[in-house]
């Protein structure tokens, strides 16, 4: 039962993406589950027959061990976080592996006690019950997803809408630094910006981000406004962001346009945003063409998630070409594409071999190197691909867009009152590059962030002057932050 219990949560946090297919066959996780099964009492029988212990105190160690296994990732994510509030960028992973052993040694201890096996197996039995009974519930009941529109645009949520009919390629490279990042390192990126424009791209080099992390920036894109301001109330937690908002069913501003115009709204994503949303048509994940992504988003909450061999944050740039079914569908579609490179722990090289890399590489000065080369393997990935859509889909709408710039000058533990000018223009430097057909070009402005980006896109798509915001940049912290929660506008 306490093997059972990490694959019954699976299907019943996940019931959305397994009833529509979004993780393909589930076999692979019942064969894990049946051969930790069997595992487990082949190694209890030997070692009983070795020790003389009881096979059942054996059992109820391994049940321990297995449910603390995929608490793992959590409780890793939880000190690396803490150390790192105290200056200590190392140390999570072997910290988390000697609680566990600790906690494993502590079960056999107790094990040996009739009655504390007993409490064992009761709990093992209702921690498999209870997401059995919340998947059998959610089987039972309508498997249709419920869409929340988004607030501002419920009542036109059944309106038709008329686009042009090109299709939308919005590909957003994390932390992708602009020129003012890329100058502080001193990497000239002039090749890379020349072979984008010989593809008909233009080059906003005065873009800045609207926002400094990914959760505002993500949503703000498909929101197509600033969902948040320094006049806004302070948030408690990411739950009203990217991606727990379109996880919960709220459809985006944006997204609900797309729908009523009759595009196919698909996605590209990773480890970090995941499939569980509710709001796209069709999402994949990295190496999501088999069994390889099903394994590691299921083995996502234990502590060796990041050494899985699928587990490659920045392979959403590669799996593009695998959606030419859609191109050749009469269906338009918007594809939104959340590639993880250049972002840390920078797992590729220059020559985009893979690069041994630990999960807790950050933005330390001595790793500038390392994120310089992981952008290099970005721009030959991007040239690769966009000259794919360009041959196969010459009319297409693409948009290669950052979230946000570099972070080696943030500190993320100091109040956004005390950011640095270097840090403030480190972190909204931006990368915006947009490919759009020769009626819409016109509209596009060198100084556009990501809002007004798809604003313009959505402006050329229905043949009308964009309706553009005036342009602001936003700095925010992460949950170690004091000031988690608030906003601060730095540019106008």
């Amino acid at each position: 039962m306490a093997c059972f219990w990490p694959l019954l949560n699976f299907l019943n946090i996940n019931y959305t993406q397994i009833s529509s297919g979004a993780y393909g066959s589930l076999a692979a996780l019942y064969i894990v589950a049946l051969a930790s099964i069997v595992f487990g009492l082949l190694a209890s029988l030997l070692l009983h027959r070795v020790t003389a212990v009881p096979v059942a105190r054996y059992l109820a160690v391994c049940s321990v061990a297995i449910v603390l296994f995929f608490l793992t990732g959590g409780v890793r994510s939880l000190l690396s976080d803490h150390l790192r509030s105290a200056g200590v960028n190392r140390g999570g992973t072997l910290l988390t592996l000697a609680l566990f052993c600790a906690a494993v040694g502590v079960a056999w201890m107790l094990a040996s006690r009739q009655a504390v096996r007993h409490i064992i197996a009761v709990l093992a039995i209702a921690g498999a019950a209870i997401p059995a009974a919340g998947f059998g519930l959610k089987a039972i009941g309508s498997a249709t997803p419920h869409v929340q529109p988004s607030d501002s645009d419920s009542a036109e949520s059944g309106r038709a809408l008329h686009f042009s009919g090109e299709n939308v390629y919005y590909i957003i490279v994390d932390a992708y630094a602009g020129r003012y990042g890329l100058d502080d390192l001193g990497y000239d990126n002039t090749a890379f910006l020349q072979r984008m424009r010989d593809f008909g791209f233009a080059v906003n080099e005065r873009a800045r981000s609207n926002y400094v992390a990914t959760f505002l920036t993500l949503q703000a894109i498909l929101d197509a406004r600033y969902p948040v301001t320094d006049a806004s109330p302070r948030f408690a937690d990411r739950a009203d962001f990217f991606p727990a908002r379109i996880n919960s069913g709220h459809e985006p501003a944006a997204l609900l346009r797309f729908r009523q115009a009759g595009y196919k709204r698909i996605r590209i994503s990773n480890p970090w945003g995941g499939c569980a949303d509710r709001v796209f048509d069709t999402c994949f994940g990295t190496s999501s063409g088999g069994n390889a992504y099903l394994i590691s988003q299921y083995f996502a909450a234990t502590i060796f998630s990041p050494r899985l061999p699928a587990d490659e944050p920045d392979n959403a740039i590669e799996f593009i070409p695998h959606i030419k079914a859609f191109r050749d569908s009469r269906q338009p579609f918007f594809l939104f594409v959340h590639h993880y490179g250049p972002h840390p722990p920078y797992d590729r090289h220059e020559d985009c071999s893979r690069r041994r890399s630990n999960n807790d590489d950050a933005w330390q000065q001595d790793l500038k190197s390392a994120y310089v080369g992981a952008l290099k393997c970005v721009n030959r990935r991007l040239v690769e691909v966009v000259g794919d859509i360009v041959a196969d889909d010459p009319n297409a709408i693409i948009v290669i867009q950052s979230d946000h710039g570099a972070g080696f000058h943030v500190d993320w533990t100091s109040s956004i009152e005390d950011w640095t000018e270097a840090a403030i223009r480190e972190r909204t430097s931006i990368l915006n590059l947009v490919r759009l057909p020769a009626r819409c070009v016109s509209w596009n402005q060198d100084d556009l962030g990501q809002i007004n980006t798809m604003r313009l896109v959505l402006g050329c798509l229905a043949n009308e002057t964009p309706d553009l915001l005036p342009e602001a940049s936003y700095i925010s912290t992460m949950e170690i932050g004091s000031d988690f929660g608030l906003v601060r506008k730095v540019f106008e």
